[in-house]
Protein backbone atom coordinates (compact mmCIF):
# COMPACT_ATOMS: atom_id res chain seq x y z
CA UNK A 1 0.00 0.00 0.00
CA UNK A 2 1.68 3.02 -0.93
CA UNK A 3 1.55 5.48 1.57
CA UNK A 4 1.11 8.63 1.53
CA UNK A 5 3.18 11.55 3.10
CA UNK A 6 0.85 14.64 4.38
CA UNK A 7 1.90 18.19 5.79
CA UNK A 8 -0.40 20.42 7.75
CA UNK A 9 -0.29 24.33 7.59
CA UNK A 10 -2.56 26.14 9.63
CA UNK A 11 -1.73 28.73 12.38
CA UNK A 12 -3.38 27.04 15.43
CA UNK A 13 -2.00 24.48 17.25
CA UNK A 14 -4.93 22.47 18.38
CA UNK A 15 -6.44 22.37 15.10
CA UNK A 16 -2.93 20.73 13.56
CA UNK A 17 -2.87 18.53 16.34
CA UNK A 18 -6.50 17.27 16.18
CA UNK A 19 -6.15 16.79 12.15
CA UNK A 20 -2.88 14.75 13.05
CA UNK A 21 -4.88 12.51 15.07
CA UNK A 22 -7.34 11.92 12.09
CA UNK A 23 -5.05 11.41 9.35
CA UNK A 24 -2.97 9.05 11.34
CA UNK A 25 -5.70 6.59 11.87
CA UNK A 26 -5.58 6.23 8.18
CA UNK A 27 -4.36 3.27 7.01
CA UNK A 28 -2.72 5.27 4.09
CA UNK A 29 -1.71 8.46 5.25
CA UNK A 30 1.06 9.35 7.20
CA UNK A 31 1.78 13.05 8.84
CA UNK A 32 5.45 13.80 8.44
CA UNK A 33 5.30 17.79 9.45
CA UNK A 34 3.45 20.73 10.66
CA UNK A 35 3.55 24.37 10.54
CA UNK A 36 2.17 26.94 11.49
CA UNK A 37 2.06 30.06 8.40
CA UNK A 38 3.24 29.68 4.79
CA UNK A 39 6.69 31.10 5.20
CA UNK A 40 7.35 27.89 7.38
CA UNK A 41 5.38 25.64 5.39
CA UNK A 42 7.58 26.51 2.25
CA UNK A 43 11.28 26.81 4.35
CA UNK A 44 10.40 23.33 5.25
CA UNK A 45 9.11 21.82 2.13
CA UNK A 46 12.09 20.17 0.90
CA UNK A 47 13.20 18.72 4.14
CA UNK A 48 9.68 16.95 4.79
CA UNK A 49 8.80 15.93 0.92
CA UNK A 50 5.47 15.77 1.70
CA UNK A 51 2.79 14.41 -1.29
CA UNK A 52 -0.31 15.88 0.03
CA UNK A 53 -0.96 18.96 2.09
CA UNK A 54 -4.00 20.56 4.18
CA UNK A 55 -3.71 24.19 3.82
CA UNK A 56 -5.39 27.45 5.31
CA UNK A 57 -6.11 30.21 3.47
CA UNK A 58 -5.85 33.01 6.37
CA UNK A 59 -2.17 33.02 8.45
CA UNK A 60 0.60 35.28 9.02
CA UNK A 61 3.43 36.28 7.57
CA UNK A 62 2.78 34.24 4.61
CA UNK A 63 -0.86 33.44 3.51
CA UNK A 64 -2.42 29.70 1.92
CA UNK A 65 -2.15 31.87 -1.66
CA UNK A 66 1.16 32.66 -2.12
CA UNK A 67 2.26 29.52 -0.13
CA UNK A 68 0.16 27.56 -2.77
CA UNK A 69 2.26 29.26 -5.25
CA UNK A 70 5.25 29.12 -4.18
CA UNK A 71 4.99 25.44 -3.72
CA UNK A 72 3.74 24.34 -7.08
CA UNK A 73 6.30 26.28 -8.20
CA UNK A 74 8.84 23.99 -6.42
CA UNK A 75 6.71 20.85 -6.90
CA UNK A 76 4.71 20.62 -9.58
CA UNK A 77 2.82 17.28 -8.94
CA UNK A 78 2.02 18.54 -4.83
CA UNK A 79 -1.53 17.77 -3.92
CA UNK A 80 -3.34 20.28 -1.67
CA UNK A 81 -6.32 20.64 0.09
CA UNK A 82 -7.76 23.89 1.06
CA UNK A 83 -9.01 24.05 4.91
CA UNK A 84 -11.48 26.70 5.55
CA UNK A 85 -14.37 27.96 7.89
CA UNK A 86 -15.25 29.76 4.76
CA UNK A 87 -13.54 32.28 2.85
CA UNK A 88 -14.97 34.84 0.10
CA UNK A 89 -15.19 33.25 -3.32
CA UNK A 90 -12.25 35.17 -4.91
CA UNK A 91 -10.07 32.97 -2.47
CA UNK A 92 -11.21 30.25 -4.23
CA UNK A 93 -11.24 31.33 -7.39
CA UNK A 94 -7.12 32.39 -6.71
CA UNK A 95 -6.21 28.75 -5.05
CA UNK A 96 -7.91 26.74 -8.08
CA UNK A 97 -6.33 29.26 -10.94
CA UNK A 98 -3.03 27.76 -8.94
CA UNK A 99 -3.84 23.74 -9.05
CA UNK A 100 -5.46 23.35 -5.72
CA UNK A 101 -7.41 20.27 -6.01
CA UNK A 102 -9.47 20.20 -2.77
CA UNK A 103 -11.11 22.58 -0.48
CA UNK A 104 -13.09 21.11 2.78
CA UNK A 105 -14.49 22.55 5.60
CA UNK A 106 -12.44 22.75 8.86
CA UNK A 107 -14.98 20.58 10.85
CA UNK A 108 -15.50 17.99 7.95
CA UNK A 109 -15.72 14.54 9.49
CA UNK A 110 -13.15 11.43 8.67
CA UNK A 111 -15.41 10.16 6.49
CA UNK A 112 -15.44 12.91 4.29
CA UNK A 113 -12.04 13.95 4.91
CA UNK A 114 -11.11 9.88 3.50
CA UNK A 115 -13.39 10.74 0.17
CA UNK A 116 -11.59 13.97 -0.43
CA UNK A 117 -8.31 12.26 -0.09
CA UNK A 118 -9.35 9.11 -2.40
CA UNK A 119 -10.71 11.20 -5.06
CA UNK A 120 -7.72 13.70 -5.30
CA UNK A 121 -4.89 10.74 -5.17
CA UNK A 122 -6.93 9.03 -8.27
CA UNK A 123 -6.41 12.35 -10.01
CA UNK A 124 -9.58 14.04 -9.38
CA UNK A 125 -10.75 17.12 -7.28
CA UNK A 126 -13.29 17.46 -4.31
CA UNK A 127 -14.74 20.60 -3.25
CA UNK A 128 -16.97 19.72 -0.05
CA UNK A 129 -20.71 20.67 -0.41
CA UNK A 130 -21.39 21.98 2.62
CA UNK A 131 -18.86 24.55 1.70
CA UNK A 132 -20.55 24.64 -1.52
CA UNK A 133 -23.93 26.18 0.68
CA UNK A 134 -22.04 28.58 2.02
CA UNK A 135 -20.41 29.88 -1.15
CA UNK A 136 -23.97 29.84 -2.67
CA UNK A 137 -25.72 31.81 0.24
CA UNK A 138 -23.12 34.42 0.34
CA UNK A 139 -24.78 37.47 -0.52
CA UNK A 140 -21.16 38.48 -1.94
CA UNK A 141 -21.27 35.47 -4.14
CA UNK A 142 -21.36 37.10 -7.58
CA UNK A 143 -23.99 35.96 -10.00
CA UNK A 144 -23.40 36.42 -13.78
CA UNK A 145 -26.02 36.09 -16.39
CA UNK A 146 -24.91 33.50 -18.34
CA UNK A 147 -26.12 31.63 -21.71
CA UNK A 148 -24.97 28.02 -21.34
CA UNK A 149 -27.50 25.29 -23.27
CA UNK A 150 -26.52 21.96 -21.68
CA UNK A 151 -28.20 18.62 -22.81
CA UNK A 152 -30.07 16.87 -20.46
CA UNK A 153 -27.26 14.01 -20.22
CA UNK A 154 -24.46 17.33 -18.82
CA UNK A 155 -27.17 18.23 -16.74
CA UNK A 156 -27.52 15.74 -14.99
CA UNK A 157 -23.38 14.76 -15.22
CA UNK A 158 -22.99 18.39 -13.80
CA UNK A 159 -25.85 17.98 -10.75
CA UNK A 160 -24.23 14.61 -9.34
CA UNK A 161 -20.38 15.90 -10.03
CA UNK A 162 -21.90 19.18 -7.63
CA UNK A 163 -22.69 16.51 -5.51
CA UNK A 164 -19.55 15.09 -4.87
CA UNK A 165 -19.93 12.09 -6.84
CA UNK A 166 -16.78 10.62 -8.67
CA UNK A 167 -17.38 9.34 -12.18
CA UNK A 168 -17.33 5.67 -11.04
CA UNK A 169 -20.55 6.72 -8.97
CA UNK A 170 -21.86 9.00 -11.91
CA UNK A 171 -21.94 5.89 -14.36
CA UNK A 172 -23.46 4.02 -11.95
CA UNK A 173 -26.17 5.84 -11.13
CA UNK A 174 -26.76 6.81 -14.81
CA UNK A 175 -26.16 3.28 -16.15
CA UNK A 176 -23.15 4.90 -18.65
CA UNK A 177 -19.80 4.49 -18.64
CA UNK A 178 -17.24 5.83 -16.89
CA UNK A 179 -15.52 7.10 -20.33
CA UNK A 180 -19.20 8.36 -21.39
CA UNK A 181 -18.90 10.44 -18.24
CA UNK A 182 -15.72 11.67 -19.21
CA UNK A 183 -17.06 12.96 -22.21
CA UNK A 184 -19.69 15.15 -20.55
CA UNK A 185 -17.28 16.47 -18.20
CA UNK A 186 -14.97 17.69 -20.92
CA UNK A 187 -18.02 18.94 -22.67
CA UNK A 188 -18.69 20.99 -19.66
CA UNK A 189 -15.75 22.50 -18.68
CA UNK A 190 -15.42 23.23 -22.34
CA UNK A 191 -18.96 24.83 -22.34
CA UNK A 192 -18.14 26.99 -19.15
CA UNK A 193 -14.50 27.67 -19.95
CA UNK A 194 -13.65 26.04 -16.23
CA UNK A 195 -10.24 24.78 -15.99
CA UNK A 196 -10.73 21.87 -13.19
CA UNK A 197 -13.66 19.96 -12.05
CA UNK A 198 -13.21 22.15 -9.29
CA UNK A 199 -13.48 25.37 -10.95
CA UNK A 200 -16.84 24.33 -12.92
CA UNK A 201 -18.69 22.93 -9.58
CA UNK A 202 -18.03 26.55 -8.39
CA UNK A 203 -19.23 28.26 -11.54
CA UNK A 204 -22.44 25.89 -11.63
CA UNK A 205 -23.35 27.08 -8.00
CA UNK A 206 -22.36 30.87 -8.67
CA UNK A 207 -23.98 31.29 -12.07
CA UNK A 208 -27.04 28.98 -10.65
CA UNK A 209 -26.85 25.72 -13.15
CA UNK A 210 -27.63 23.73 -10.81
CA UNK A 211 -29.61 23.65 -7.36
CA UNK A 212 -28.20 22.59 -3.70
Amino acid sequence: MNILQAFIVDDHSIFRQGLTLMLNKLPNIKVVGEAENGQEFIDNLDKYNPELVFLDIKMPKMDGIQAAELAFKHKPALKIIVMTMFEEPAYFNKMIELGVQGFLLKNAEMMEIRKAITRIEEGDTYFSEELLRQVNENPETEEKTVDIKLSRREQEVLDYLCQGYSNQEIAEKLFISPRTVDGHRANLLSKTESKNTVSLVLFAVKNKLVEL
